[in-house]
């Protein structure tokens, strides 16, 4: 049977809503531009502590660890900087808490961010991992999810994982599961359910999830139960079998995916997460989120990708939806998750309300 597929299309306001996001991301283009040519007093093409000397974020900004901010890295700052989310009555914050002290305690990108409600008891949890081409990205970036996360109950949790340069695959997903452990040990403080455990990604932050959700011994290594992972939102991408994206694309893999996982065979079926599907017992649930389409591929090609895997799923017992929208961007189908009668969200609190009821979560 092949897993339930849903095309959804947006209506007119929605249109004006994602075209409103696309001038922003001009906007913040222009504004990065100005900015760092004015700061970039010696013309070298990168910021240095010495032009930015009293600049508190220079080192989150600067993700590579490199000493300098390019500008790639000022451009995804000013991309993605938001206000402070808008947050339920009773909810409170603690960011920059340390999961993996053992590695290092200061490493910012080894931190997570608790959003919680007082008073909440057992509570299940959300574990939300950025997106940005295992390269970019930041914790701080939830749009709307912590807060349609906390109206639902949840307690919601945002991670940050090392980078590359700092670490190669699977160093990224070791992190997300170091940030697991220290979930399970320490969420009841926080009001969750350490054995209630939602993972939510979007783009990379998508197969980081599903990759982990599905590794059993990479869990069982860092302590994490891996009955405690109920269910898995992977919001956009295309390689959950790298091999067989690959072989929808006339020109290979692509360098943003052969930075991080090789050119070698070999090394993408081990970074696949449908290579360990047989190591769960328990299949999760799935929701596959597929946008219009992003580095090179097309909705349809992302949206077989996603089927592909789903029926892999499947066929080892689990249940899955494949949620397609067509008429997103690889961005909106982020943003959007959370706004109030949104498709993107409507998918997710259908998914959400069907495998709370499954009788295996």
């Amino acid at each position: 049977m092949l897993a339930r597929t849903e095309l959804i299309k947006t209506n007119s306001n929605l249109k004006f809503a994602i075209g409103f996001i696309l001038v922003a991301n001009f906007w913040f283009a222009q504004e990065a531009t100005g900015s760092f040519q004015k700061w970039d007093r010696n013309r070298d093409g990168a910021l240095s502590k010495s032009e930015l000397p009293n600049f508190e974020q220079f080192d989150r900004i600067d993700t590579d660890k490199d000493g300098v901010i390019s500008r790639e890295e000022a451009q995804v700052f000013f991309r993605f900087r938001e206000s402070k989310p808008r947050l339920p009555d009773g909810a409170r914050v603690k960011k920059d808490v340390s999961y993996a002290p053992e590695i290092s305690k200061s490493n910012v990108r080894l931190k997570l961010d608790i959003y919680s409600v007082k008073g909440r008891e057992g509570a299940p949890v959300c574990v939300y991992v950025h997106g940005g081409g295992w390269k970019i990205g930041d914790k701080s970036r939830v749009h709307e999810k912590a807060k349609y996360f906390l109206e639902r109950g949840y307690v919601f949790l945002s991670v940050n994982y090392r980078l590359t340069p700092e670490v190669e695959f699977p160093g990224h997903a070791k992190d997300v599961t170091r940030a697991l452990a220290w979930t399970q040990e320490h969420v009841s403080k926080h009001g969750g359910d350490p054995n209630h455990l939602i993972l939510m990604g979007h783009s990379a932050g998508s197969h980081l999830v599903s990759f982990v959700a599905l590794n059993t011994d990479m869990l069982k290594a860092s302590g994490v139960v891996p009955e405690s992972i109920r269910a898995v939102i992977a919001n956009d991408t295309q390689v959950y079998d790298i091999p067989y994206y690959e072989s929808l694309r006339p020109f290979g893999l692509g360098k943003t995916f052969s930075d991080i996982f090789g050119n070698e065979k070999g090394g993408w079926v081990a970074a696949s997460p449908i290579t360990y599907l047989g190591t769960r017992e328990h299949v999760p649930a799935f929701l596959l989120i597929c946008s219009s389409g992003a580095a090179g591929i097309s909705h349809d090609q992302r949206l077989e990708c996603a089927q592909h895997f789903a029926n892999a799923i499947e066929e080892h017992g689990g249940s899955v939806t494949v949620s397609g929208f067509p008429t997103y961007t690889h961005e909106a189908v982020n943003k959007q998750l959370g706004v109030t009668g949104d498709p993107v969200t409507l998918a997710v609190s259908g998914f959400l309300k069907t495998s709370s009821q499954d009788s295996s979560l």
